[in-house]
């Protein structure tokens, strides 16, 4: 069911408002819990797909997914030894990306949560998905938004996202430019 709202939300504004109308968000929150990884990544797609509006990303929030949100990258562990779960972790990141974009309320609480140290973590991943989307959250993140810009350079970001920005696939090397203008 995850994945079939994941491919209603992709298509049209209206097919988000009608999942959030009829309850959808509440099920999907609720699947990030599951110990089926496929449905967390199905859930994952789903709400990266709502959050592309900001009164989504704040029913979301309400719906208490900020700390599901964070609890989805804090369980990512060794990113180097997450061999089988690359696209969960991605997904995550790719999630926190959605729900931090142009909303100051989310990107507070989303770093308040712990999803920063988790997020550079990831920049260490062998997977150039892993790395993109967690330079992407990192750059959504720090978007006009000093408290998260210095939060996130005391954990050490800057050294592997400038590291990226040279060795990393086109994708990686542009998201990690996009973090490092962030943080600027």
């Amino acid at each position: 069911a995850a994945a079939a709202l994941a491919n209603l939300a992709s298509d049209s504004s209206d097919n988000r408002s009608s999942i959030v109308e009829a309850g959808g968000i509440a099920p999907l929150l609720a699947l990030l819990e599951s110990a089926s990884f496929k449905a967390r990544e199905k859930a994952l797609g789903a709400i990266s797909h709502l959050a592309h509006n900001h009164g989504i990303q704040e029913a979301i929030a309400a719906a208490g997914g900020i700390p599901l949100l964070a609890n989805a990258l804090a369980s990512t562990g060794n990113v180097k030894e997450a061999k089988g779960f690359e696209e969960l972790y991605s997904l995550s990141a790719f999630a926190v990306a959605q729900m931090a974009s142009g909303n100051r309320a989310n990107q507070l609480g989303l770093a308040e949560a712990g999803a920063i140290t988790p997020l550079v973590s990831m920049l260490g991943s062998p997977q150039p998905e892993m790395q993109a989307n967690a330079a992407g959250a990192l750059a959504a993140l720090a978007h006009e938004n000093n408290e998260n810009q210095s939060a996130i350079a005391r954990t050490g970001a800057i050294a592997p996202l400038c590291a990226l920005t040279r060795e990393g696939t086109p994708r990686v090397k542009e998201q990690s430019a996009s973090a490092l203008w962030a943080l600027a």
